[in-house]
């Protein structure tokens, strides 16, 4: 129960943004929404964006962009290719559409997580794990069962190299606290807004480290197929040394007050 509180009051600040710019996009694209209602003062009949023939069009569209010779939608398999394929390949499956070129997605991704170059960001790492997880899903998903068994032993022996390889970049952003930094500079206080971290500390942050440490476990272990087993990032232990740091900052900062 204490891991599973600590995980969620890390990753919530993201949920939150998710939240509020999905509900944006409906205001906006629903019938009686802010783009309907302009239309129809200029005398436009209204659109209708929310509803099958808006999703085929957005599908066909984000197909048509996924490029033949490398299944991303950068023409670089590089940090950069990797993160815009982890943004968009989840929609395929959100949406329920196949993915045109996932054995190219999948080698792709398969190449920036095992890149040399070193990654500015902890995304840098943990994107190209969950892009793969989404191709391979898609890919399962439209194929028979003996391709897909043949994948996942290729990803099988492909993975010990790939997770020493992740490990090996996720240490680089390690601060003196223990905790992950967005960025290789130090701390970022925020995230798409939302505070996440101190704007002048030598520590690290929240979105740092759930991007190096819960999203990317889970991540891996979605591209390896173990939906149903997992092992606990934090323990009781790190639960309440992370509730003791946070009473003794408010004490210390009440102490100032006085």
């Amino acid at each position: 129960r204490n891991q599973t509180l600590m995980i969620m009051m890390l990753m919530l600040p993201m949920w939150i943004n998710l939240l509020i710019r999905t509900y944006s996009l409906k205001i906006l694209l629903e019938s009686n929404g802010v783009i309907n209602t302009l239309l129809g003062a200029i005398g436009i009949e209204p659109v209708q964006m929310l509803g099958t023939d808006f999703v085929d069009m957005t599908m066909k569209h984000l197909a048509d962009k996924e490029r033949a010779d490398n299944g991303i939608w950068h023409p670089e398999v590089n940090y950069y290719g990797g993160n815009g394929a982890q943004k968009i390949s989840k929609i395929f499956n959100w949406m329920g559409y196949k993915i045109p070129y996932p054995d190219k997605g999948i080698e792709s991704t398969m190449e920036v997580i095992m890149l040399d170059a070193t990654p500015g960001a902890t995304v840098d790492v943990y994107n190209p794990w969950r892009a793969l997880s989404d191709f391979v899903k898609n890919k399962i998903q439209y194929c028979s069962e003996e391709e897909a068994k043949a994948l996942m032993d290729r990803i099988y022996a492909w993975a010990p190299a790939a997770i020493r390889k992740s490990a090996e970049k996720i240490r680089l952003f390690k601060q003196a606290d223990g905790a992950l930094s967005y960025s290789l500079k130090g701390c970022c206080p925020t995230k798409c807004g939302s505070p996440c971290g101190s704007p002048t500390a030598k520590e690290g942050d929240v979105n740092g480290t759930s991007c190096g440490s819960s999203a990317l476990i889970q991540s891996i272990y979605l591209a390896l197929g173990l939906t149903e087993y997992t092992v606990p990032v934090y323990s009781d232990e790190d639960m309440k040394r992370f509730i003791s740091i946070v009473e003794k900052r408010e004490n210390d900062y009440l102490a100032t007050l006085k």
